[in-house]
């Protein structure tokens, strides 16, 4: 009970309830429990145990249920139980943190983070904006992140990825760089290219419905989905969508991260 009167006073005492009532109410009523349950049932049937990744989650002092955590933390663990000695492409460095992460749960394997030259007019934009590190300090962060012997960073365009990697290199690819078009739709196919046989690849913040977006979600569309379906359709690639976060804003509007094969 306790929870759910600290819902219910973190939304009609929020401003945002005046502005909105309706929006406010559906958050209120939203049932956040089908949502984990979609996803808990997602990872099983991937073949991920979901007992282990709680354990895996804790050693990295993450909660399994915190609403503050994406799910692609959750993902990779699972792959991580399955998969071992493999390549793996990450599209948008950012930060590093998640680079790190990946670098520490696939220690036996080999990570390639790609992201944009810091004198591109379009890295600031993209990595800094929003930020309240300064730009020194982001990349001394960044480049403490990076410090270990199976990370190899690059600054490159991702538009010309097939100029730095042969066909067939990675077994896992990470897309999460420019979530709109064209960037997305090149990534995609790129990345298609670039993946195995049995390779897989993941996109981060797809949504299927762009009425539904929040106005400060200007940074995602249905791009990405967009094109995921069409190459589902011309039995290109087969995906599934992970719930991306646990949040009462998925009533608003509800991010993804796909899980696609080469069919």
């Amino acid at each position: 009970m306790t929870n759910i009167f600290k819902n219910i006073y973190r939304i009609f005492f929020n401003p945002f309830f005046l502005i909105s009532p309706i929006k406010s109410f559906k958050k209120l009523i939203y049932n956040l429990e089908k949502d984990l349950e979609y996803n808990k049932k997602l990872l099983v049937n991937l073949g991920f145990d979901n007992k282990k990744i709680k354990l895996q989650l804790k050693d990295y002092n993450l909660d399994y249920y915190n609403y503050h955590i994406s799910w692609h933390y959750h993902l990779f663990l699972g792959l991580s139980q399955k998969l071992s000695k493999i390549k793996i492409l990450e599209i948008g460095t950012h930060g590093g943190e998640f680079t790190s992460f990946l670098s520490k749960i696939f220690s036996d394997s080999h990570i390639v983070t790609i992201d944009l030259p810091e004198n591109d007019e379009r890295f600031n934009t993209n990595n800094i904006s929003g930020n309240t590190l300064s730009l020194e300090k982001f990349l001394k962060k960044r480049k403490i992140n990076l410090n270990r012997e199976n990370i190899k960073f690059l600054e490159i365009d991702s538009v010309n990825l097939l100029d730095h990697f042969s066909k067939n290199s990675f077994d896992l690819i990470w897309v999460d760089g420019d979530h709109l078009n064209p960037q997305v739709t090149i990534d995609i196919k790129n990345s298609m290219m670039l993946l195995n046989k049995d390779g897989i690849m993941l996109c981060d913040d797809v949504i299927k419905n762009d009425l539904l977006k929040s106005d400060f979600l200007s940074f995602v569309s249905s791009d990405s989905f967009k094109n995921l379906e069409l190459l589902e359709k011309s039995r290109t690639l087969s995906s599934e969508y992970l719930i991306k976060r646990m949040t009462r804003n998925n009533s608003l509007t509800k991010k993804f991260i796909s899980i696609s094969k080469l069919i």
